[in-house]
């Protein structure tokens, strides 16, 4: 009967071990693994102010469990760039796969500390998110731009879905559109890296929201010949007379992918639309010709490249899972 009984013993002492490892090592904590289902390296966190995520697991959390009342989660360095927000309510997340959290926290803070808006955008001083911050929510309409930081922003992130940026009070001077920050938050750490976005730097004056976009495709080059103005929402086919023989194109629309076919299911390309024009004045034409997509007579439909949702989202605001 001695041996009987000293089984479950082992047993039961085997199991509390194992859950002591498992469980965050102090009250209103959480512990952040590398891999799903808790697995891999281990970073345990106070909820306490604001707290870095341990070194070789920062942009690298697959998976979360704890007993924190309130926790929220931030992209950035001391708690900038705010994600979302998780209680032990909602139970351990096994599996950050398709969600905002994968490969993305920096920081955590405790719910004390300040988070951006929904739908905002940020702007910098600097390059990598540095210097000044001006936050601004995009509402319908029109938006200046902080005064700190007229003509002075160099980066952006957020997790508004689409904004238009102008070098002008009142929404004139059109440079272009911001959108896709909160599926690619890091596409926007450096204006002066990137072709399409060099134009921004130092620049940015006033933002709109990305409402009634419409682009106009021509039957010649230079904008000329028969025309097609189709808004830039979903999919759309061309017009008849336009059907596979657009040669030029321009707008206000930033980004529009291109297919093939009528529905939007054989891509043929992406093109960063101007109200000049630019590179689009003729499709026969471009200065990256070794990397070109031959476009003219090509394209039967075309598609934003906006993303208005970036998956199974985790977090939300305020807490509490998406449906």
């Amino acid at each position: 009967m001695y041996l009987i009984r000293k089984k479950p013993m082992a047993l039961s002492a085997i199991t509390f071990i194992f859950s002591v490892i498992l469980s965050p090592v102090t009250p209103d904590s959480i512990s952040l693994f590398r891999d799903k289902d808790f697995q891999h390296h281990r970073c345990d966190i106070e909820v306490k102010g604001c707290k870095p995520v341990c070194n070789g697991l920062k942009r690298q959390a697959s998976s979360l469990r704890g007993n924190a009342s309130c926790v929220h989660f931030y992209r950035r360095e001391n708690c900038e760039s705010y994600i979302g927000s998780w209680n032990s309510t909602m139970g351990d997340l096994s599996n950050f796969k398709k969600t905002d959290a994968q490969d993305a926290i920096v920081s955590v803070g405790d719910c004390k500390q300040p988070i951006d808006p929904p739908n905002s955008i940020s702007f910098y001083e600097h390059a990598q998110f540095g210097g000044k911050k001006c936050n601004i929510k995009v509402n319908i309409g029109c938006q200046p731009m902080c005064p700190e930081l007229d003509n002075q922003a160099s980066s952006a992130d957020g997790d508004a879905v689409c904004a238009k940026v102008y070098n002008e009070p009142n929404c004139k001077g059109y440079l272009g559109d911001l959108y896709n920050l909160k599926v690619s938050p890091n596409e926007y750490r450096n204006f002066k890296k990137h072709r399409d976005t060099k134009v921004l730097r130092d620049r940015i004056s006033s933002i709109s929201d990305c409402s009634n976009r419409t682009v106009s495709f021509f039957e010649h080059k230079h904008f000329k010949g028969k025309r097609c103005d189709l808004e830039v929402k979903g999919c759309q086919r061309m017009c008849p007379e336009l059907d596979k023989k657009a040669s030029s194109v321009r707008g206000e629309v930033g980004c529009v992918r291109l297919y093939k076919d009528a529905n939007c299911t054989d891509y043929l390309d992406s093109i960063v639309v101007s109200p000049s024009g630019r590179r689009y004045r003729d499709f026969k034409y471009h200065p990256y010709k070794h990397y070109w997509t031959k476009i003219n007579d090509q394209a039967s439909s075309i598609k934003d490249c906006i993303t208005f949702d970036s998956g199974n989202f985790v977090f939300s605001r305020p807490l509490g899972l998406h449906p």
